[in-house]
């Protein structure tokens, strides 16, 4: 028995801060009173010599002797330990012996008396209660070693290291101490320091020892190990009392309580991972990597690589602390750059490239992260090959999927408690498979409706099952939890602090009959029971732990979904978040807008490229553009920053110039540093010291069009500024960036920016065809159907046939009589309105909703309802390979549409089924034949995989040896060949669809009308004598040629062909003086031309009454002049819309004998252009003036231009009336009513 004798110990570091003795003085009292329970080790005794050391020595001999001295040490410690154990065992041997004669001296008594009344009289001696509770036998206290997490991992190598235990006087760290006596604490402790000795200041880290640093809690060395400790050490604090006694007998309370701590953590975690995370330097400088990222935003890589080139590829040290010179001196400086208004639009950051070019990761990117790191297992060839081979069948595939898909949704309804109808999920429902080259985009769809994903890899053959499904749970708004965060624990010191002894509440109900987050928040119970215990979490051995805080890993999300008969889902979100539960919500709608609240801010998607963000403003996020709007100021993103003041003033830079441009036409510049202003009239100044205003000279050019009274001025700077005669200006800086000022509108045409019209105190603009309406009172957004309307407090959205209304911390919304609404405080409700007339019961607490309030209904969907939903949300089944090609299987119920047309098409023995629709891409899919459960087992129990054995297989006699590489290189091919299968079917279908999509179009195509028939005359009977002669009753028979002209019957004779007789020839003497042929007669001599005008009896004509006509007439009317039509003299627009572009002609002849040259000038307002290009009317043609109107400006106009030509010059005037569009007098087709 003696031979096993053992002494069970415990090493712990020990740290005393005391106000009421030392902690030396401690350590001389367990010396001397507590020799039997406690061993103290002095580490500095350890320390080798080697002569002393400057502090301030930077040799590396120096460091080589700290590092040596702490081996030393932690040599020393563990001889020591083993010393002293030693000696206990041989003391308790002895004692055992001792103990063993003694029994055995007191039994030969006892047998010697022989009498039963003196042994049960034989007094028992008094035995004190045992040391620790009996936990162990004695405790070693290893004093002023470690301090480093070196000496610490190099101590725990050796020794094993069970706590570091701080005792703590809570006297001197109260809140409540005085200033003036904690001042007189820490001088009267200052001068209780004593120096440390010459060895221990050979130790590394000895600044860190708490006798150097009194009142410091806690211990400054903790600091240090704390974060590279393993996690079975503990660290725990006592609050000591005042006296040595009484502090010893609560360090043996607590070492007993931590020894039985340890020992249930390690029966928990002794097979568990724990990853420590690195320790990162506080505040380091991250300033390009911030600058990288806000350029290529998720890009995190390259910003990393950016920030580790511009640091030299080296760690940023963290900058020093600023010193309160520093901070005054910024403080001043941002004071006056806000006064002096030196930034009018800030700097723009230089382009930054990326070192790398990395595809984004999408949302699928974590669905499909096990399969993107799949390889064929060389090990398993055999495995791969058979499996591989035996899904390359159709028919096979089919009946493995039927397998996986009912496991995993069996694992599904049992774990989210959903209650789903078994017989609407049968696997022979899903009638029909679609395949996918690639499923990526489909899977970020299904993702941005928040299905529930889970998903199974399947090694040998490299298929990952995924089932994506809406949890439409019998019971009406099921909460689903989601873990955000991995388990998370900092080791044994915080088990025996918040689990050990204060174990969380759990909750008594299960399933369905548990308590809900909003049944808690609104009880007011404590959130923890809602979060599973770190047990739970961890019961998989193969879960790693992260070494941080417990509470940390307790970030949790819970969903309540609400599911609506127009396709309408609502997700109610209550998230738990550092022990606070945080409101949410996230609505999706069929025509793929999307409401999502993120803290205290609400993000609407309305359409793919635009995404509003409402948060006592609004923010408009575009592809190529971002617009803020805060109530008074507009401010607009693209390359450069734009801003657009409450009264309409222009800020932006330009060229690298900084200019407000301002309602009133001024126009003001910084350069160097200086304003310079120019007003409308183009006169420039700037402001000296005393405020007073300094002429500055320029070089602005002013042309001014006197007939139509428009003044163009084109400055130094290339701007062109054009001012109208009623006080409108058009300021053009570039081909698409032009401002129009009205007396009561401005216009921003700004590049890649939306128009933008100003007019009392609002900004509209068009995006994406949404009507964007901003004022300081109401935003107003209209697309389509789609409407949103936001006071400032109240957010509402009709869209889909549902109305939404936000307010801060409540939802609420409506579809047909149906309301949810859900609060921060807990409530929660959906129902129907309750009518005026029903009578209320006492006991039903009713909620109170915009529209009325809510009737309380059932908790669970009856059973025709659940089935109707789930039958427009219905599940989703994938199996997708190693190509990232899937293959989706399809639910029958709800899939064939009627309002889509059908058609069908046998490829062998595939048959394949479309759906067409005019507006709509074709949709192809796989008919197949699923099978019951029985007959797919059997179906399975045909693949044959060949078993593994661990002893090498002989080959057979005569047979060479197999090489493995033969069978890696079929299971390869094997793999190869069941990718290349389901390319084939990607492209059959392909093919078929797209023939069946030409006959679907050319089905649907309008049929060629029938050309018209021709009528044709009815017969009619010749005349008698025509009659006659066509019988031909005098001509002979024989006659082989018979014609009318040889008939004797003909009333015509044929004409003689008679000779042409040609003119007689010239003669080669006389041919040189003889006529041309064809003109007999002789010219006439030139004439010569009369200065005189040639009639003398005529002049120009008046513009009335033939305005229009270039022709002159006599003077003297030769016959009576009929009437005329009096002809157009003014043109007129009518009634025209604002923001309408409208045309009118007007029509001149010449109706002279001349060419008519002609001119027409521009007429005198802004908004109406002339067409019509000077030229020339030929003689009896018609001239066509065209004049465009562009409607900026309500109200009448009235204008002209001038029509000149050699005849006179005539005024035209010009008419039209502009109203607003949303006039009633104006009708949608653009007409006046």
């Amino acid at each position: 028995m003696t031979n096993e004798v053992t002494v069970s110990s415990f090493i712990i570091g020990l740290d005393v801060v005391h106000s009421s003795f030392e902690s030396q003085a401690f350590l001389d009292y367990l010396k001397n009173n507590c020799k039997k329970y406690i061993i103290l080790i002095n580490a500095p005794d350890f320390v080798e010599s080697a002569g002393r050391t400057s502090r301030n020595s930077t040799d590396s001999r120096h460091s080589h002797s700290l590092s040596g001295s702490s081996r030393a040490i932690v040599k020393g410690i563990n001889n020591k330990i083993k010393t002293e154990l030693h000696k206990l065992v041989e003391i308790k041997r002895k004692m055992i012996i001792q103990a063993e004669k003694k029994a055995q001296q007191l039994l030969k008594q006892l047998a010697k008396s022989g009498t039963a009344s003196s042994r049960s009289k034989s007094p028992i001696p008094n035995e004190p209660p045992p040391a620790y509770e009996g936990q162990t036998e004695v405790v070693f206290i290893i004093v002023g070693f470690p301090y480093t997490p070196s000496q610490l991992k190099s101590l725990s190598s050796h020794v094993d290291i069970g706590a570091f235990i701080s005792i703590v006087n809570q006297s001197q760290i109260t809140e409540n101490t005085p200033l003036n006596s904690s001042l007189q604490n820490k001088k009267a402790a200052d001068k209780t320091i004593k120096q440390p000795s010459s060895k221990k200041q050979l130790i590394h880290g000895y600044e860190l020892d708490s006798s150097l640093n009194p009142g410091v809690v806690p211990p400054p060395r903790w600091n240090s190990i704390k974060p590279h400790a393993n996690p079975d050490i503990t660290f725990s604090q006592i609050d000591a009392p005042m006296t040595m006694e009484e502090c010893w007998n609560a360090l043996q309370y607590e070492i007993a309580r931590i020894i039985r701590c340890r020992k249930e953590f390690n029966s928990h975690f002794k097979d568990h991972k724990f990853i420590a995370l690195p320790s990162v330097h506080p505040k380091p400088d991250l300033s390009h990597y911030q600058k990288y990222l806000k350029q290529h935003s998720n890009d995190i890589i390259n910003g990393i690589l950016l920030q580790l080139k511009e640091n030299e590829w080296k760690t940023s040290k963290p900058p020093p602390p600023p010193t309160e010179l520093d901070i005054y001196k910024n403080l001043f400086n941002t004071i006056i750059a806000q006064t002096m208004r030196m930034k009018v639009v800030p700097d723009k950051d230089p382009d930054i490239e990326p070192f790398i070019e990395e595809p984004k990761h999408t949302t699928a990117f974590d669905i499909l992260y096990q399969l993107l790191k799949w390889k064929l297992n060389d090990e398993n060839a055999a495995v791969n090959k058979a499996v591989l081979d035996f899904y390359a069948d159709y028919n096979h595939f089919n009946a493995v999927a039927g397998h996986r898909y009912e496991s995993m949704l069996s694992a599904a309804n049992k774990r989210l408690i959903l209650s789903l109808p078994l017989s609407f999920f049968e696997w022979t429902n899903f009638k029909y498979a679609h395949e996918y080259n690639d499923v990526t985009q489909t899977l970020i769809e299904a993702a941005k409706l928040n299905y529930v994903f889970d998903t199974y890899l399947e090694e040998p053959a490299g298929i990952m099952w995924l089932l994506a499904m809406p949890p439409v749970s019998r019971t009406i708004g099921q909460p689903i939890r989601r873990f955000y965060m991995p388990p998370t624990l900092d080791g044994v010191s915080e088990w025996l602090t918040s689990i050990y002894e204060n174990r969380p509440p759990t909750q008594e109900g299960r399933g369905r009959n548990a308590l809900t987050p909003a049944q808690v928040i609104k009880s007011g119970s404590d959130i923890s029971i809602l979060l599973p215990s770190i047990l739970s979490r961890t019961a998989n051995i193969g879960n790693p732990i992260y070494k941080i805080s417990f509470q940390l890993g307790n970030t949790v999300e819970y969903i309540s979904p609400y599911f609506f008969i127009n396709g309408v889902k609502v997700e109610i979100m209550r998230n738990i978040i550092n022990n606070k539960m945080i409101f949410g919500f996230q609505a999706h709608f069929p025509n793929k807008v999307e409401i999502t609240s993120n803290y205290d801010a609400v993000n609407i998607q309305i359409s793919d490229d635009c995404r509003l963000i409402y948060n006592n403003n609004i923010t408009i996020l575009t592809e190529i553009a971002s617009i803020l709007y805060d109530k008074m100021t507009l401010f607009l993103k693209t390359d450069q920053t734009y801003i657009i003041t409450s009264n309409g003033s222009l800020i932006f830079e330009y060229k690298g110039i900084k200019k407000i441009l301002e309602p009133s036409g001024r126009i003001v510049k910084h350069i160097k540093d200086e304003w310079t202003y120019t007003d409308a009239d183009g006169n420039s100044y700037k402001y000296n010291e005393e405020r007073e205003r300094v002429p500055v000279p320029h070089n602005h050019r002013n042309i001014t069009d006197m007939g139509t009274k428009i003044t163009r001025v084109v400055r130094e700077d290339g701007l062109l500024l054009t001012q109208y005669q009623d006080g409108d200006r058009v300021i053009t800086f570039a081909d698409h960036f032009i401002i129009r000022q009205t007396t009561d509108s401005i216009v921003y045409e700004i590049p890649d920016l939306p128009f933008i019209t100003y007019r009392d105190n609002c900004f509209t603009f068009m995006i994406d065809e949404m009507s964007i309406e901003l004022n300081s009172s109401k935003i107003s957004i209209i697309k389509e159907s789609t409407v949103l309307d936001y006071d400032y407090n109240e957010l509402t959205v009709n869209t889909y046939d549902s109305e939404v209304s936000i307010l801060p911390g409540i939802f609420q919304m409506k579809v047909d009589d149906i309301i949810l609404y859900a609060d921060e405080t807990g409530a929660q409700r959906i129902g129907p309105i309750v009518p005026p007339d029903l009578p209320q019961k006492r006991k039903i607490e009713v909620v109170e909703s915009k529209w009325g309030k809510i009737l309380y209904t059932k908790d669970s969907y009856i059973e025709t309802k659940h089935l109707e939903l789930l039958s427009i949300f219905r599940p989703r089944f994938f199996a997708i390979r190693s190509d990232l090609s899937a293959t989706e299987f399809i639910h029958k119920t709800g899939f064939l549409n009627k309002d889509k047309v059908q058609k069908e098409r046998m490829v062998d023995d595939y048959h394949l089924l479309t759906l067409h629709n005019r507006n709509e891409n074709p949709f192809i899919c796989f008919e197949q034949k699923t099978l019951d459960k029985q007959p797919r087992s059997n179906l399975l129990k045909t693949l044959q995989i060949p078993k593994q054995s661990r002893s090498r297989q002989r080959p057979r006699k005569g047979q060479p040896p197999e090489d493995p590489e033969i069978i890696i290189n079929e299971a390869r091919l094997s793999n190869e060949r069941h990718l290349e299968f389901w390319r084939n079917l990607c492209q059959i279908q392909e093919s078929v669809c797209h023939e069946l999509e030409a006959e679907y179009r050319e089905d649907i195509r309008p049929k060629t009308p029938p050309p018209p028939e021709i009528i044709e005359p009815p017969v009619f009977t010749p005349q008698p004598r025509l009659l006659e002669m066509m019988h031909m009753k005098h001509t002979e028979k024989e006659v082989k040629e018979v014609s009318y002209w040889n008939s004797p019957e003909a009333e015509f004779a044929y004409p003689l062909d008679m000779p042409k007789v040609l003119p007689r020839p010239l003669e080669p003497r006389t041919k040189l003086f003889d006529m041309p042929p064809g003109k007999q007669n002789f010219d006439e001599p030139p004439k010569i031309p009369d200065p005189d005008p040639p009639c003398k009896d005529f002049k120009q004509a008046q513009p009335s009454p033939r305005r229009w006509s270039g022709r002159v007439y006599p003077t003297e009317v030769s016959r009576p002049q009929t009437a005329h039509s009096v002809p157009q003299r003014k043109i007129e627009f009518g009634t025209v819309p604002v923001g309408k572009t409208v045309s009118a002609t007007l029509d001149i002849q010449n109706t002279g004998t001349k060419p008519l040259h002609y001119s027409v000038s521009q007429p005198g307002h802004k908004d109406v252009v002339m067409n019509t290009l000077p030229g020339k009317i030929m003689p009896g043609l018609k001239l066509i003036i065209k004049l465009t109107l562009t409607a900026r400006t309500i109200g009448p106009i009235q204008t002209s231009f001038m029509f000149m030509s050699p005849l006179g010059d005539i005024s035209v005037p010009v008419t039209a009336n502009v109203i607003d569009s949303k006039s009633e007098l104006y009708d949608d087709d653009g007409d006046s009513m």
